[in-house]
């Protein structure tokens, strides 16, 4: 017997065969015969595969093997785009960094004087007076020294009578607010006229201390010499051991002892570091002239001295009062 199984298309669920047989006796009719179970078999083996109950998972969740199929599936060859990572920027502290700074503010321009060489009094008396408002310092010094520079003996003199009248104003209204601010003009002027000044500033006080008053005079009008004294001292201008001398004597005098004692308080408030500076027959002197006040218009003056210039060794303002021992 012929008979031909064709073959099978790659990827096919279902087998079909065709066979042609021609018998030629009983024999090849039986062995034909067992030939065809056996086809018929093999097909429905082939069917029991390809057919998947309804009711069954797919054999991929059952646990069972999944069939090989028999040509791959196509896959395509095309990636998909990169897709862009933001990553966020930490910002960190830098080390040592120093700390962010306000904008600077420009300062003002500093005030000017409406000329740079004083050429007469009444310029003298605008930078003089120019002195005394914030601001104007600087310009004041620089325009004084150059007119200084300039004409010397006669600016000089001029300048000095319009500061002296300024300073000791009859009307008190009109004296400087700042008698010490004032006087720094002085120590700002360049040499030789700071020297040139010294003298005839200190006669002038000296004029003013020793005019004959009595003790209970008005010693309002003692206040603008007595400060300006004090911070003469305090400018080293009036040698402290020379000021102790010169007002131990004032004291003694009982018409000079007013201006004396308000002077002396002054220079106790401004001095205390050229205080440490007396020496020995100085302190003494002034001792010996504060056992002669015994007026009752003192005891303030008095009980201050005690209590603010200890190095004096005041008994107490009572046991003073009460006269010399």
């Amino acid at each position: 017997p012929r008979g031909k199984i064709p073959d099978t298309p790659a990827g096919m669920g279902k087998v079909t065969i065709t066979a042609t047989v021609e018998f030629s006796s009983e024999a090849e009719i039986a062995f034909a015969t067992e030939l065809l179970k056996t086809i018929q078999q093999i097909s429905n083996s082939f069917a029991s595969h390809d057919e998947v109950p309804a009711n069954k998972p797919p054999s991929s969740l059952s646990g069972a093997p999944a069939p090989l199929s028999s040509a791959p599936a196509p896959q395509t060859n095309v990636s998909a785009p990169p897709v862009a990572q933001v990553v966020p920027v930490t910002q960190r502290p830098v080390a040592n960094a120093p700390p962010l700074q306000p904008p600077a503010v420009k300062a003002p321009p500093e005030p000017q004087l409406p000329f740079k060489i004083a050429l007469n009094e009444g310029h003298m008396e605008e930078l003089v007076q120019a002195w005394q408002v914030p601001g104007y310092q600087k310009n004041v010094s620089a325009v004084l020294n150059s007119t200084l520079e300039q004409n010397r003996e006669r600016a000089f003199q001029m300048f000095f009578d319009v500061f002296l009248r300024v300073l000791f104003h009859s009307d008190a209204s009109k004296r400087p607010a700042d008698v010490e601010s004032f006087l720094r003009l002085l120590v700002d002027l360049k040499d030789p006229w700071r020297d040139q000044a010294r003298g005839p500033l200190t006669t002038k006080l000296l004029k003013l201390l020793t005019v004959k008053r009595s003790v209970d005079c008005d010693r309002r009008e003692l206040l603008v010499h007595a400060e300006a004294f004090a911070v003469l001292v305090k400018f080293e201008v009036i040698a402290v051991n020379a000021a102790a001398t010169t007002l131990s004597r004032l004291i003694k005098k009982q018409e000079n002892r007013s201006a004396a004692m308000t002077t002396l308080c002054k220079v106790v408030e401004h001095c205390e570091k050229g205080l440490e500076q007396l020496l020995p027959p100085q302190i003494e002197e002034l001792r010996a002239a504060l056992a002669l006040v015994v007026e009752p218009v003192f005891s303030h003056e008095l009980k201050y001295l005690a209590e603010n210039f200890p190095a004096l060794g005041l008994p107490a303002p009572g046991a003073m009062l009460g006269g010399p021992a």
